[in-house]
């Protein structure tokens, strides 16, 4: 994971807030052809473990949506 962005909605679809960073993963970051975030980008970035309970907080009695939601959510479990 390199990034984290999150976007809450009420129950009409309206955003009541955004919230994104970058994620210093401490290792290869992939293919940048994809994501487009460079190693460079992430150095200075803080890890999962300092930002996970700002997610936990945002997230706690949402639903979660996502792309790839069961990739997402094992880091969230773990």
């Amino acid at each position: 994971m390199v990034e984290v962005g999150i976007v809450l909605t009420d129950d009409t679809g309206r955003i009541e807030e955004e919230w994104t960073t970058l994620v210093n993963p401490h290792r290869d970051i992939g293919p940048t052809n994809i994501h487009g975030i460079a190693a460079a980008d992430v150095a200075e970035a803080p890890d999962f473990a300092e930002v996970s309970d700002r997610i936990l907080e945002v997230l706690a009695g949402r639903v979660v949506v996502a792309h790839n939601a069961s990739f997402d959510m094992r880091f969230l479990h773990r």
